[in-house]
This record gives C-alpha cells, sequence and structure tokens, in this order.
C-alpha cells in the first residue's frame, strides 16, 4: 500500500473550531492502512475513547498535539477508538491549526471504475501498472 490520498483542514481558533467524536469511514481505504496526521500550527487537545456503548465509562487518552507533530492511527484504531480534536478551553492558546491527513485509498482496476464508482464505496486514482484493489477486511491486505 502506499499513502496517495490528502485532507488538509484548518482550525481557527478565534472561532473555536473543533471536531467531534469519530471514527473515520474506512470503506474506500486500504485494509489496516496506517492514516498518518502531520499537525502544524496551534496545538490542539487530540482524545482517543475506546469504543462502545457506555462511553462516559471509557477509557480516553488525550494529547496535545503541536507545531509539527505527527499522529499515527494504524491497525484496527478506526474500529476500537473514536477521536476527536477537542474543544477549547478558556485557557488554551486561540491560534490557527492546520491538520494534513495522509491515507491509502483503495485503487479500482480500470475496468472496474464507472463515474459513479464514488458512491458505490471505491475510489479511483490513475491507472498504474502495479494497480490492486483492497477493501476493509479482505484478508492479506
Amino acid at each position: 500500500w502506499a499513502l496517495n490520498g490528502a485532507l488538509l483542514n484548518w482550525y481557527d481558533g478565534e472561532r473555536g473550531h473543533y471536531i467531534g467524536r469519530h471514527a473515520d469511514d474506512e470503506r474506500q481505504l486500504v485494509a489496516r492502512a496506517p492514516i498518518v496526521s502531520l499537525s502544524f500550527g496551534a496545538p490542539r487537545r487530540f482524545r482517543f475513547t475506546r469504543a462502545g456503548a457506555d462511553w462516559a465509562r471509557r477509557e480516553k487518552v488525550v494529547v496535545e498535539l503541536g507545531d509539527g507533530d505527527a499522529l499515527v492511527m494504524g491497525g484496527q484504531t478506526q474500529r476500537t477508538h473514536k477521536h476527536e480534536i477537542m474543544k477549547l478551553r478558556s485557557r488554551d492558546p486561540r491560534g490557527r491549526r492546520v491538520n494534513l491527513t495522509l491515507r491509502a485509498f483503495a485503487v479500482a482496476p480500470p475496468d472496474e471504475v464507472r463515474s459513479d464508482d464514488t458512491r458505490g464505496g471505491r475510489f479511483a486514482v490513475p491507472e498504474r501498472a502495479s494497480a490492486k484493489r483492497a477493501r476493509v477486511g479482505e484478508a492479506g491486505a
């Protein structure tokens, strides 16, 4: 697998930007490939919470992400944990933060790519000689 997709998020502390607790949708990603998150700018609190029915009693881990920090979520993280950029507290810095997230998207062979495939859970990239296809949950991916 290769990290072949990027998402750029901008958080403005003056506007109170944050992202609530969630797990990433992995249907278009290579199974168990790591998700790499790079932080630039003002520090923010990043919280992992173990998934389960009773959120209030689940294990929580808070990491402060600073300028230039990298966070790697690998393996089963998206299935076992939720994550979030926490709301700012009154004492938190109000600066801006940029986050660059890198992911390994699955590649559908060219003969299976249609214009509506993005709705069907596939992601197409330009044809490569060594193109492979993998879906979440497939063994050996």
